[in-house]
């Protein structure tokens, strides 16, 4: 039997060993071509930055709202600045602005004149409604005064449109007066419309008349 020849000088050792060198080396080589460089998955492109449809770029923008500014040249903005005291204890039982006036429900008309034609020309001027009634709605008794806001144009059509209805009209206080009276089913009714500047005050009243109404008015609004 021969000797064996160790395995470290047979030509086959040296041949498999170096193929394996150069395997491993290529699988080295393409880990790093394809490979992630830190071993971590390599992460999704980044997606476009997503944009707010139409719908939501209306509703970011600010709404413009309108001027909440209303004209009430000499006129107050509450009722209790349209006197210089309180008539509460001259037209008892009657209280001012009591809840079942101001309820659109309740069907009471505010407007300080029963005339349609001077009604039409005194709704859309309106800036203060003032009703002195029965806070149980029982009484027929009311007074009920608008403060108004009107062009010449206006004016002058209201005074036209009272003449026609039969008012009485006259110079007062700076101003021009305007006045009715009559008799009805429940007792004496009756209107008085003071325009003085830009300014209508329209009061019907009807069994109860204060005295003294309209005057004071004058004198809490233009002193």
């Amino acid at each position: 039997m021969s000797a064996q020849i160790p395995l470290a000088r047979r030509p086959v050792f040296w041949l498999g060993a170096l193929l394996g060198v150069v395997l491993l080396i290529g699988a080295f080589a393409m880990g790093i071509t394809f490979g992630s460089p830190s071993g971590e998955a390599a992460a999704p492109p980044a997606s476009e930055t997503e944009r707010p449809s139409p719908s939501e770029e209306a509703d970011a923008k600010p709404t413009p709202t309108a001027d909440p500014a209303v004209d009430f040249g000499p006129l107050p903005k509450e009722c209790t600045g349209l006197y210089t005291h309180d008539f509460t204890p001259e037209v008892v039982p009657l209280v001012l602005n009591p809840a079942w006036t101001t309820d659109p429900a309740g069907g009471f008309d505010g407007l300080g004149t029963n005339d349609p034609g001077v009604a039409a020309l005194l709704e859309p001027a309106a800036r203060l409604q003032c009703a002195w009634a029965d806070p149980e709605a029982v009484e027929p008794a009311f007074v009920v005064t608008t403060g108004a806001v009107v062009t010449a144009e206006q004016r002058d059509a209201a005074f036209e449109a009272l003449g026609a209805a039969g008012f009485s009209c006259y110079e007062e206080a700076g101003g021009t007066r305007c006045i009715i009276e009559g008799e009805g089913g429940d007792g004496p009714w009756g209107e008085s419309h003071f325009f003085r500047d830009d300014a209508w005050l329209a009061t019907k009243w009807n069994v109860i008349a204060p005295d003294g109404y309209t005057p004071d008015m004058v004198a809490a609004v233009w002193g």
